[in-house]
């Protein structure tokens, strides 16, 4: 019997209709059909995002029932499942309920999945699981790094409580920055190094450039770097260094810089008084590039002002601009170019003039 085909009301005989009775029947019975289809369309879109559906109705005397079962997309986790709504029409076999109602989503605690997810599954359906990433905390060391071994961390997953161990780079010594100052008339370099922690010793390798590295070991930040022979350009760097035990091995860090230092003073340095002015002069140093005039009225040389000079042969020089009475401190060094660089030489001993 079709959906529209006539049917006797509930509780009356089979007798003929007439043609305008069977018109009103039809009428009252399409009219429910229509607004059981829109009731169905309204309890979908209100609790689910459906998907695909499938409808079945059924004429019963005065009384249409309405059934249906839907593919839909369930609220509380990202799998789609079949849910019935209703409780009379075909029943659907693949989804779980309980009288006459899906029963939805209750997860179990969850487990590890591997080692980068977890995951838990529906106590109702075991075809619906849930995965997500493990939540690690910052960890634990369980065995701390040293200058010579890794270390170890241990990590537990928030969610799921499961274990992992990751490693801790070795310790290493912080890197040395090295200053070096030369002393007048002195084959020497004042060598001064930042302080390490942790370091139980220091290196300083020094060499002219593109010669071979030489190398001294002190216990001190300063060190007084004594034996040079060539006069010219030196090249110094400091390392720190740390032994844990009697019998391992030193670990050495990093330096932090090169230091360049020009070996070499003004010889024959003097100074003569004029009108206004001071004349400075000295012997050549054929290993230079230049040199320079260091003066102030300041005796330590504070807030002095320096002249420059290009040319190892440029070995006199009229200051002018002084004033009359004054006194005035003078200085001079030589300068090595290496590089594009200028390096500069040792300082000379100070001379004082009273300006004319």
């Amino acid at each position: 019997m079709g959906l529209l085909d006539k049917k006797p009301h509930k509780g009356r005989k089979n007798v003929s209709l007439s043609n305008r009775e069977e018109t009103c029947y039809m009428k009252k019975t399409m009219g429910k059909q229509l607004l059981a289809l829109l009731v169905a369309f309204l309890m979908v879109f209100n609790g689910f995002a459906m998907t695909t559906a499938r409808f079945v109705y059924a004429a019963n005397g005065d009384k249409t029932v309405l059934a249906f079962t839907s593919d839909v997309h369930n609220n509380e986790s990202n799998n789609t499942g079949k849910t019935r709504l209703g409780s009379e029409g075909v029943e659907d076999k693949e989804a779980t309920f309980e009288n006459g109602a899906a029963l939805g989503h209750k997860f179990g605690n969850w487990t590890k999945l591997n080692n980068e997810q977890h995951q838990r599954v529906c106590t109702n359906d075991a075809s619906h699981v849930e995965k997500a990433n493990h939540v690690w905390d910052n960890g634990t060391v369980t065995e701390k790094a040293t200058l010579t071994t890794t270390g170890k961390k241990l990590h537990t997953c928030a969610v799921c409580g499961v274990t992992k161990t990751s490693s801790i780079a070795k310790v290493s010594l912080g890197k040395a920055k090295v200053a070096s100052e030369g002393k007048p008339n002195r084959k020497l370099f004042i060598i001064t190094m930042s302080k390490v922690s942790g370091a139980s010793a220091y290196k300083i390798m020094y060499r002219t450039p593109n010669g071979k590295w030489a190398t001294k070991t002190t216990s001190k930040t300063k060190f007084n770097l004594t034996g040079l022979k060539v006069k010219g350009l030196y090249q110094i760097k400091a390392q720190a260094t740390k032994k844990e035990t009697a019998t391992t091995k030193a670990v050495t860090g990093a330096s932090a810089n090169v230091n360049y230092r020009y070996l070499n003073t003004i010889k024959n340095y003097k100074i003569k008084s004029g009108s206004k002015s001071a004349t400075l002069s000295w012997s050549k140093d054929s290993y230079a590039t230049g040199y320079q005039i260091i003066y102030s009225t300041n005796k330590n040389i504070k807030n002095a002002k320096v002249l420059t000079l290009k040319g190892n042969s440029n070995t006199k020089r009229i200051v002018k601009g002084l004033k009359k009475g004054k006194i005035y401190y003078f200085r001079v060094r030589p300068i090595k170019r290496y590089g594009g660089k200028d390096y500069i030489g040792v300082l000379s001993p100070i001379k004082a003039v009273k300006i004319k």
